[in-house]
């Protein structure tokens, strides 16, 4: 079975403001997908609604479908007897400032692992090394595991904050602007990182440029006022022109 996850009709209130319209998209894996838009358009609200994020917030009201096709079988992530907890480690998220525990390295990883996934030390120590060999921080951290993840430059942030998903092995990745708050090198490191992750994952990101869209998307989504009202393939990506036109009417 393709690994795919399908959006349909989905509309979301926070109280009486309707913040998504009937909205439709899908992606997969071996493609990076993009969410882009002006502020307030509604793509971290889309992006949070595919591993039910909005439910933490009070008030919020969902309607439509979200379904998972990532192995024998298809979930709906809105339906009866979802363990919302095991959906959001299927569906990992990461976020646009990084999020690391105000713990050791180490402890970033070993406190989800053990706690969530119940793992034993060997393993832990084991998913920990392999993961940060994946985002390419290994080397640059295997002799200080004991110091504050804080210590840490913010683009190794990310990559430990991506890497520490990553330990959870899930089936999907949703990131929230993951370079917005990094500079030049460690943006283009963590877009070199996604260019192979998307062969291992289905992957939409929520994109603050469309410059980066253009480099790293093979499909985007065009949001505004809640409602797509516009998808762009890697064809129209690549359109300086087009792109020009777009950032004209939007931003």
């Amino acid at each position: 079975m393709d690994q795919l996850i399908t959006v349909d009709g989905l509309s979301v209130w926070f109280g009486e403001a309707r913040v998504l319209a009937d909205v439709d998209i899908e992606f997969r894996k071996g493609e990076l997908t993009a969410l882009i838009g002006p502020s307030g358009s509604g793509k971290t609200t889309q992006l949070r609604a595919v591993n039910r994020m909005n439910d933490l917030f009070p008030g919020v009201h969902t309607q439509g479908e979200v379904t998972l096709s990532l192995g024998d079988a298809s979930v709906r992530a809105y339906g009866d007897g979802m363990d919302v907890a095991v959906l959001r480690r299927t569906a990992g998220m990461v976020f646009q400032d990084p999020n690391v525990l105000p713990a050791s390295i180490r402890k970033n990883f070993a406190l989800p692992l053990r706690h969530v996934l119940g793992l034993g030390k060997a393993e832990i120590e084991g998913r920990m090394e392999a993961t940060l060999r994946d985002v390419e921080l290994w080397d640059d951290v295997r002799d200080r595991l004991g110091d504050p993840a804080q210590t840490l430059s913010g683009g190794q942030q990310q990559r430990l904050c991506l890497a520490r998903v990553l330990s959870m092995e899930p089936k999907a990745l949703l990131l929230d602007e993951p370079t917005a708050s990094l500079d030049f090198l460690a943006t283009r490191r963590i877009e070199h990182l996604l260019e192979w992750l998307k062969e291992r994952f289905p992957i939409l990101a929520v994109s603050h440029s469309l410059g980066q869209t253009s480099r790293i998307a093979d499909k985007a989504y065009v949001l505004k006022e809640g409602s797509v009202v516009e998808t762009l393939d890697r064809s129209a990506l690549h359109n300086a022109e087009r792109l020009q036109k777009l950032a004209e009417e939007l931003f």
